[in-house]
């Protein structure tokens, strides 16, 4: 079997959704995990000429341009992460935490960057998130 021959019932959608979607990183993690394993199911190990290409069939010409320009697989999928991978805003998770009700099952304190800190730091943090906080009750009264 040959990389042509690749377990077609693992073959990922196209990848069709645009970065800026609000469940862009997550679905993106899906979709990269399931075209890494279309890669890794043929018998022989893939050039990075032939995984290229098959990078280009599975995005949609939406997504295409994202890596139009990179000369090789590595690069190429770089940028794709690039474009899909969003770095946590912990002080609006720490906003989040403080203000919102806890729904059975739910975290809300999984995207705030808990960690051991200094007294000083703490109360650092503290005033920075009653600040934070308090923006959105001046708002309302204005």
């Amino acid at each position: 079997r040959d990389f042509t021959a690749m377990d077609l019932c693992i073959k990922p959608d196209r990848l069709q959704l645009h970065p800026q979607a609000d469940n862009a990183t997550s679905a993106f993690a899906h979709w990269l995990a399931c075209f890494e394993a279309y890669i890794g199911s043929a018998t022989d190990q893939p050039s990075e000429a032939q995984k290229l290409q098959n990078l280009y069939t599975r995005l949609s010409s939406d997504i295409f341009p994202l890596i139009r320009d990179a000369p090789n697989y590595i690069e190429a999928m770089e940028l794709l992460k690039e474009n899909y991978t969003r770095s946590i805003n912990t002080l609006y998770a720490r906003h989040l935490l403080s203000t919102q009700h806890q729904l059975p099952g739910e975290s809300l304190a999984r995207n705030c960057n808990c960690q051991a800190v200094s007294a000083i730091q703490h109360s650092e943090f503290l005033i920075r998130d009653a600040f934070v906080t308090g923006i959105g009750y001046i708002r309302q009264r204005l």
